[in-house]
């Protein structure tokens, strides 16, 4: 392999042999890409918990629905529904609800956990990010299907989906 400095001990100028390759600072960048995607990762998953634990948690027909008070879009992780009621109306909420009851019976956390770990070990790849993004919107879709399959408005759905986007960041 290449060698970036090379300096031969007993050269008479006291210094000790380094021998680097540019395989090995290739790993060393590598691993630190890993370390780093990886941390973010359990960060987010700290930050998941501690919004369930400082949050009201109620059982409901097979999942636990956090009530946030924070003005962010609904989401769910695996059986964890989050969601700020105050920013619903009835017939919205049963919408919403609907919509991700349908990620949780699919269980579309694991498909995500796959493929943001196959994004942490390809954090290089810029597929792996693309297939991230497209497995989302497709989770997306899947879900708003259900939603409009169970007889809801398709107006009516389209209005609150619009709200979310331009309402939240």
């Amino acid at each position: 392999s290449e060698t970036l400095s090379k300096i031969q001990p007993g050269s008479g100028d006291g210094q000790i042999g380094i021998n680097i390759s540019i395989s090995a600072i290739l790993f060393i960048i590598y691993i630190g890409g890993v370390l780093y995607f990886f941390a973010r990762f359990v960060y987010l998953v700290i930050r998941l918990y501690l919004l369930a634990k400082r949050n009201r948690v109620t059982r409901q027909d097979g999942f636990r629905m956090v009530e946030i008070e924070e003005e962010i879009s609904p989401f769910s992780f695996f059986r964890f529904l989050f969601i700020n009621n105050e920013s619903f109306n009835d017939s919205e909420l049963h919408h919403v609800l609907e919509h991700e009851k349908a990620h949780i019976r699919q269980k579309h956390t694991t498909d995500h956990l796959f493929a943001h770990g196959l994004a942490v070990f390809q954090w290089f790849n810029p597929f792996a990010w693309q297939m991230r993004k497209a497995l989302k919107s497709t989770h997306e879709y899947i879900a708003d299907r259900q939603v409009i399959d169970k007889g809801f408005e398709r107006i009516d759905y389209q209005a609150l989906l619009l709200k979310q986007v331009i309402g939240y960041h």
